[in-house]
Order: C-alpha cells, then structure tokens, then sequence
C-alpha cells in the first residue's frame, strides 16, 4: 500500500503559516485562471453597489434639508400667529367685553400696570396689576350687562410705532338701578416685546 505525504508547511520569520510549494503553485494558477469575463462582472456589480449606496445616502441627505426647512417654516407661522396685530387684539378686547368675561380679556395685559378710569366701576382713575385688573373687571361686569361695545374709530393703526389707540361706543345697564347708560370708551395699546397689550381704558362721563 502506498502512503502519500503532503509536504510540510512552511513558516516565515515572524510565524505566520505558508502552504507548501506545490499547493502555492496551484492557489496563484487557480486566481490566474479567473476569467476576465468574471472579473469585469464582479466589477460592474462593485461599481452598481456604490451607485446605490450613493443614491441612498444623497436621498437621506436630501430628505433632512427639507424636513430642517419644513420644521423652519412652520416655527415661523407658529411664530406669526402668536405677533397679534393690533387690530387682533382690539377685536379680542371687544368680543371678551361685550361677553363679559375679565379672564380673557386681562389676557390682553402686559408685565406693566394698566391705567383705568371707566364708568361703572367702584376704583377708577388708577395704575392697576393684573391681578387687580381682573378682580376690577370681574366686579363690573357682575354689576354691569353690556348691550353693546364695538370699536368703531382706530388711531395709528396703519402705522404703528408705540402706541396705537382705538375708541369703542359701549352701551350697558347697571343690574341694582336698572338704568342705561351709553358713551365711549378709549383703549390704548402699546407694544411690549413682541405683543401689543393694553395700556389704558378710558370711559367718557
């Protein structure tokens, strides 16, 4: 019986494992033999791979600055929405009055006291703080039932520096006498940072 013995393997000066001769020979004659067909495929596919890959990451990129410039656009609506324009905020002013609700219209109140001096309330020609604004206009609107207020002349309004004024014709009828009263009511605003909030209420007498 014959035994067949491959050669040993040899080992390079710093360990690392080689195949014997004869099988190195055969290795580079199989990587030789490749056909350039073979080749030039793997290369295309290579090639189509990182097509890919770029396509991708150019759609990713693409896709974040559109949503930073969506996100953008909508912080600037929000934004706009909440810089109220002074005849927004008459028109606050006048539907929370004629509803008679003080919680929203001392929304409309700014970090600085107001100035009062209106007709039917028990403290008048004053500086008040929010929080006295509304026990102020919480007590007169209990005291008092509004028939009408509707601003009906405006001042500055179209050029807006500091102050921009209004004037509303106001009709009400006090609960305990029953009578009527009618007469004017002047509003000034004022811009605060980047809200226009009430400065003073006036009333004729």
């Amino acid at each position: 019986m014959l035994i067949w013995h491959s050669p040993c393997p040899s080992y390079n000066d710093s360990g690392d494992l080689y195949p014997p001769e004869g099988d190195r020979e055969i290795i580079e004659t199989a990587i030789d033999g490749v056909p350039d067909r073979v080749r030039e495929v793997g290369l295309v596919r290579f090639r189509a791979y990182g097509i890919c890959i770029l396509i991708v990451v150019s759609t990713v990129l693409f896709s974040s600055v559109v949503l930073s410039q969506e996100i953008k656009k909508k912080n600037v609506q929000r934004r706009n929405k909440t810089l109220s324009t002074p005849l927004q905020v008459f028109k606050g002013i006048e539907r929370a009055w004629r509803n008679g609700d003080a919680e929203a219209l001392s929304k409309y109140t700014g970090g600085s006291r107001i100035f009062l001096n209106v007709r039917g309330m028990e403290r008048v020609d004053g500086y008040f703080s929010k929080p006295q604004f509304y026990f102020l206009f919480k007590k007169y609107y209990k005291a008092n039932k509004h028939q009408r207020f509707i601003f009906v002349k405006y001042h500055n309004l179209e050029r807006p520096d500091r102050k921009v004024y209004g004037i509303a014709s106001r009709s009400y009828k006090n609960v305990r006498s029953g009578r009527l009263f009618q007469d004017k009511v002047y509003v000034t605003l004022k811009r605060e940072g980047e809200r226009w909030v009430l400065a003073e209420i006036k009333s004729t007498w």
